[in-house]
């Protein structure tokens, strides 16, 4: 299985020959039982060795079949494909010294497929179709990468920047909205997270919030948990309408979707480009930017189709989505999250950091 230009390196026979970073590399190859792509190695090597920067994980440093520059002398324990992905082979180059399977990487046996590319006419077809629904078209279940959560929730809970940010308005919602702060926690979520819907356009939605505020309270208090069931789409547009209908210069649907997280943050989810980017190039299901132009009405049906996909994943991922609570509450300890510490805002981290990093790479 080697190549004929790289035999096994009698410099490295075992193990313990290995420098801090081959051997690191070595033990996060070794992990994988069969092939993976450079993504899921580095994802693998965060969580195992979180301390080494990531311009320093380079697998194909120790491929067999492959020279990268500088490289020469390092040792191989990987086979290349040729295109993405990478196989442990070990240091004698052999295939049967990959890692047996008690002691594999520990991951779903299903994964996402990769999203169909199809021409761009038969896909606006599809979307006018769908009358702009947030929906997959890949089939359940919908399954969650556990090396990648654990990863992107870990960094997302670690990140300075985006803590600060969060923290005034947390502490600003910590008991959700008050009929006689309307207007200033409003402008404080505004500020957060900067979704442009700015000057007049806050205060006109929070006089119109302020006149439907008793039935639309006791709205927000009638919905049941995302884990357990879905808002119809009747009582979703009497909480939409105070933002989405009122007499704005915009249309501020991100700003809507974050006010009613924070309302009842064990129901609705925070959207903006990067988790619903993320999502929908997981599952084929549209973006962010298909949610333009859409109306009071429109927004509604769309925002419910992406709760639904949510709520699925969260029942798909029972078993993981615990473990990530846990993993929440040990690593974001602070007591302002507390409240928000739900499957949507879980979920919402993890989308969040994805879509974050695929823009920034």
């Amino acid at each position: 299985m080697t190549d004929s230009r790289r035999q096994p390196n009698p410099r490295y026979r075992q193990p313990s020959d290995l420098n801090p970073r081959d051997r690191e590399h070595y033990e996060v190859a070794r992990r994988f039982s069969d092939w993976f792509r450079g993504r899921e190695f580095r994802a693998q090597y965060k969580l195992l060795f979180p301390k080494r920067k990531s311009g320093s994980i380079l697998p194909s440093d120790y491929c067999f079949n492959r020279d990268n520059l500088g490289n020469s002398d390092y040792p191989r324990f990987l086979l290349w494909d040729g295109q993405v992905r990478y196989r442990f082979v070990g240091l004698n180059g052999h295939e049967d010294a990959a890692i047996s399977s008690e002691r594999a990487i520990e991951r779903f046996a299903e994964r996402v497929p990769e999203p169909v590319v199809s021409d761009r006419p038969a896909r606006l077809r599809r979307l006018r179709s769908r009358s702009r629904l947030f929906q997959p078209e890949h089939p359940r279940p919908y399954r969650l990468d556990r090396s990648i959560a654990f990863l992107a929730l870990r960094e997302y809970n670690a990140d300075a920047k985006v803590l600060s940010q969060e923290q005034h308005v947390f502490q600003a919602l910590a008991n959700g909205f008050h009929p006689q702060e309307l207007l200033s926690q409003l402008q404080t979520l505004d500020r957060a997270y900067s979704t442009r819907s700015v000057g007049t356009d806050v205060a006109r939605i929070s006089e119109e919030l302020q006149r439907q505020w008793p039935a639309w309270s006791e709205t927000m208090q009638s919905c049941r948990s995302l884990t357990e069931a879905i808002p119809d789409e009747a009582a979703l547009s009497q909480l939409l309408a105070p933002f989405l209908a009122s007499d704005t210069r915009r249309t501020p649907r991100s700003l809507a979707t974050k006010a009613l997280h924070f309302a009842h943050p064990q129901t609705f989810a925070a959207v903006d480009k990067f988790s619903a980017r993320t999502m929908g190039s997981a599952l084929n299901a549209g973006s962010w930017s298909h949610t333009a132009g859409l109306d009071h009405a429109g927004m509604t049906r769309w925002y419910r189709s992406y709760l639904q996909v949510l709520h699925d994943i969260g029942a798909d991922n029972a078993a993981l989505i615990a473990e990530l609570l846990e993993l929440d509450a040990a690593t974001g300890p602070q007591p302002y999250f507390e409240r928000v510490r739900s499957l949507p805002k879980l979920l919402d981290k993890i989308l969040w950091w994805i879509g974050r990093e695929q823009e920034r790479n």
